[in-house]
């Protein structure tokens, strides 16, 4: 989308090494200023959540109606001032699932997955309607250009190829770095791997290329671009000949790689099976090794924007799980004692706000120190 728009720029002028960098500099700026728009929102929406303090869940339609207004309020800004709405809810949502969900109930992130998912339903059902009602709703077969349909849909494919192995394999150097990292810092190589996911396969590579290739956005733009009138209007126009490739090769790669992907992926044994939504929000939280970034998150962001101290790495290493889920799966309804107590409190009160603590108080040796509850 950031790229079409930048490119749109040259119907009004011509290409020359001015307006080349122009158009570089236009493309940064509407993407810099959309992830920034982006971050602002969801930042703002873990403020938020964190100042409200649902905690008991019975608020989960009201937190559900949050995140959704924060994210709607992310696109409608950035396209406010020219820039990109898709790519600001994009990092608006990549912020808010690793902030403000760390300051939620559970039982409304059960409720925001399931949301989400529905949502995102009725809109692919909706691009496919789109796109089978643009067959009979555009000239897609008045001179049509056949040749450069078979070209561009070679080049899309090879173009897919370059990007997509060459940044898995950077993917997997990361991912066994991490893995080394964890277990370096003292894990165990089955919480290390708990931790980071495996490395892509060859086969997943290939599914990824195989499976990505659709156009529904492609050909949204296109449309867009025809209906304007960019390169003309006529039945020879550019603009025409752009809608009737994008098109059909959206419908090309749905019929011969959408349909039968869900078959390829089963002979392949590569299918997994579908987390339960609790099996989701307990890896929602889970820390990665930490890096420059990730020492920054903890000691700064974290604890700003959800008001939760990771002093410890540590123990994210010896449970392989965070804090949240650990309070959480011992039944108490409190993700975090440090959003209400900065610093732990005496250790027999920690332990009677953690039930697990608790029945460990109550079980250990008499020779044994009950340790402060974590969360």
């Amino acid at each position: 989308i950031v790229l079409v728009r930048t490119l749109l720029g040259f119907t009004e002028t011509s290409p020359s090494g001015t307006t080349v960098m122009d158009a570089v500099g236009t493309f940064f700026g509407i993407f810099l200023g959309s992830l920034g728009v982006g971050l602002v929102a969801g930042g703002l929406s873990s403020l938020c959540f964190r100042a409200l303090r649902f905690q008991d869940g019975d608020d989960a339609p009201v937190e559900c109606l949050l995140l959704t207004l924060f994210a709607g309020m992310a696109y409608y800004c950035a396209e406010g001032v020219d820039m990109s709405g898709i790519v600001s809810i994009l990092f608006c949502g990549i912020t808010m699932a690793h902030y403000t969900t760390q300051v939620m109930s559970l039982a409304a992130i059960s409720h925001a997955v399931q949301l989400f998912k529905t949502v995102a339903m009725l809109c692919e059902a909706f691009i496919f309607v789109d796109l089978g009602l643009a067959v009979f709703a555009f000239p897609i077969y008045e001179h049509t250009v056949w040749r450069l349909v078979i070209v561009a849909l070679i080049a899309c494919l090879i173009g897919r190829a370059v990007n997509i192995i060459p940044n898995t394999l950077v993917i997997n150097a990361w991912r066994s770095y991490w893995r080394t990292d964890a277990i370096r810092a003292g894990a165990t190589e089955e919480v290390a791997a708990r931790m980071t996911p495996d490395p892509l396969t060859p086969a997943r590579m290939g599914i990824i290329w195989f499976s990505g290739l659709r156009g529904g956005v492609a050909f949204a733009l296109a449309s867009v671009v025809y209906q304007r009138g960019y390169f003309g209007d006529d039945s020879s126009s550019d603009g025409l000949a752009i809608l009737q490739t994008t098109l059909l090769i959206a419908i090309i790669s749905i019929v011969t790689m959408g349909m039968p992907i869900g078959k390829i992926v089963t002979f392949l044994d590569l299918l997994q099976p579908k987390d339960e939504p609790e099996q989701l929000l307990q890896q929602l939280p889970l820390r990665t090794p930490l890096t420059r970034w990730a020492s920054m998150d903890r000691d700064h962001l974290f604890p700003v924007l959800t008001g939760i101290r990771l002093r410890d790495h540590e123990r994210f290493v010896d449970e392989g799980t965070s804090p949240s889920v650990s309070s959480h799966t011992a039944g108490v309804n409190v993700q975090m004692t440090d959003r209400a107590h900065p610093e732990p409190q005496a250790p027999a009160a920690a332990s009677t706000r953690d039930d697990a603590a608790s029945v460990a108080a109550h079980t250990a040796p008499p020779s044994t120190t009950t340790a402060p509850a974590r969360g």
